[in-house]
């Protein structure tokens, strides 16, 4: 099949449609006349095999699809297997499209590789590189300044993303959706609006996340997720910093490395079966442990879900650093519907409330108890005298409430700066206090709304293979 040089003749033609023609191998030189051309489809044609340096004289050219071009081994004569290697020493068969593209569509092309001069598309508003076997973008592509969708969905050999991607101001939607050799994503511009990271196997570590509340997050099974920086951090029990696992009183936590817990990681809504874990999020120490009933040495306990307390007075060399909080509860097994976690700490005197919804919970399986333990570094945010109120909650989707066996409360206190004695000044490894938090952006988080302030970790993700 051929396009004959006549083509060159139609001045005013503005869209070449040449979607699926399996046999076409070449195009005509004089297509590089057709400079009132906008939109250039050729979706499917398997068997091309070059482009014509002359194309990139098609000034008006915006929209360049090629979707699935060459679906051959990489072994072939194919375009894409041409298309991003050097013809000459300075020169790639990226020349051949001109600076004009808005759009660049090259899915599912068996591309490898992207020259280094990716940047010089400087308008292009849209690129979807999906479904190819590449490694990585080149750092050029902070120059597309104007980029405002980036489409890597299933790009399996996907290991990393470039740090200038935090140079793409225009950036609105990233789609990442089963890269599954992706370990860490850099930061990302504020600008962006969705961001679609389900079944990033191997990602571990985000480095933020965008945008706030306002980000459509998808991050349907990310079982490796362990840290979105400035949010929160999964850490097994050989990485806690000791003097926090003093802080709590759980000497023999050291000794429980090979126990297994059942924890949900709800950013991802995943289910995973691990060694018991420590997790940091906004200002909060939570570690979740088999057990039926709150350590006696807490000085307030009750067997109800709710307890009051006033803050005692203090010697003077002592002040109050944090408050712990530990929670025996159980329920009738895991159902598959969302558990929802919920603990409240009203300082009554001062008026101000904290409600916590953590990211990763724990839950105790079927006819077992487990205890919650958390640590809560609330920094000059009680005084003596304070009338305190604590509370905990736990319900699914269906709104079922789910049994709090015991809860106790702790106040934890520490030297004055001075003292020659530290041995209370726990926080060298945990430097946010729970206030600090409150900038930290994530989907479904709700920050200090006058003297009410919620951290919020529980929107379910949903899957939406359309997306």
């Amino acid at each position: 099949m051929k396009v004959h040089e006549s083509i060159g003749e139609l001045k005013r033609l503005v869209l070449l449609n040449v979607k699926d023609c399996k046999n076409l191998r070449n195009l005509p030189t004089k297509i590089g006349q057709l400079k009132l051309l906008k939109n250039f489809i050729l979706t499917g044609c398997s068997k091309l095999v070059e482009l014509p340096k002359e194309m990139r004289e098609m000034e008006s050219l915006k929209y360049f699809n090629a979707t699935a071009i060459n679906q051959l081994p990489s072994t072939s004569n194919g375009i894409i297997s041409r298309l991003f290697r050097l013809r000459k020493p300075s020169e790639s068969i990226l020349d051949c499209l001109p600076c004009s593209l808005v759009s660049l569509n090259l899915a599912n092309c068996n591309l490898r590789n992207l020259p280094r001069d990716l940047g010089r598309l400087s308008v292009l508003e849209d690129l979807a590189l999906s479904g190819n076997p590449i490694c990585s973008l080149p750092e050029s592509i902070k120059c597309l300044t104007m980029l405002q969708f980036l489409n890597l969905r299933e790009c399996t050999k996907l290991q990393l993303l470039p740090e200038s991607i935090k140079c793409l101001t225009m950036l609105q939607s990233l789609h990442l959706r089963e890269c599954t050799k992706l370990q860490l994503l850099p930061e990302l511009p504020m600008s962006l609006k969705m961001l679609d990271i389900n079944r990033c196997r191997s990602l571990e570590i985000i480095t933020n996340l965008p945008n706030g509340c306002k980000l459509d997050l998808y991050a349907y099974d990310c079982e490796t997720v362990v840290e979105v920086k400035k949010l929160f951090r999964l850490e097994p029990i050989r990485n806690i910093d000791t003097e926090m696992i003093k802080n709590l009183e759980l000497i023999e936590l050291e000794s429980m490395e090979e126990v297994e817990v059942n924890l949900l990681n709800k950013l991802t809504n995943y289910h995973m079966i691990c060694p018991i874990q420590g997790l940091y999020e906004f200002g909060i120490f939570s570690i979740y442990l088999s057990g039926n009933e709150v350590p006696a040495w807490y000085s307030s306990k009750t067997t109800t879900s709710s307890i009051c307390f006033n803050v005692p007075s203090l010697p003077n060399n002592l002040k109050i650093r944090g408050l712990n909080v530990c929670v025996a509860y159980n329920f009738h097994g895991f159902t598959g519907f969302l558990y929802e976690y919920i603990m409240r700490t009203f300082n009554k005197t001062k008026d101000v409330k904290w409600t916590y919804y953590p990211t990763v919970t724990g839950f105790p399986n079927e006819g077992e108890n487990m205890i919650w333990v958390s640590h809560w570094k609330l920094g000059n945010q009680f005084e003596a005298g304070d009338e305190v109120a604590v509370d905990v909650e736990f319900f699914d989707d269906l709104c079922y409430e789910y049994g709090v066996k015991e809860l106790g409360v702790h106040i934890v206190y520490e030297q004055e700066e001075g003292e020659k004695d530290t041995q209370h000044n726990t926080y060298t490894s945990f430097p946010d206090d729970v206030f600090d938090g409150a900038d930290s952006p994530s989907r479904g988080y709700h920050f200090i709304i006058s003297k009410f302030c919620t951290y919020m970790s529980s929107k379910e993700v949903e899957e939406d293979d359309d997306a």
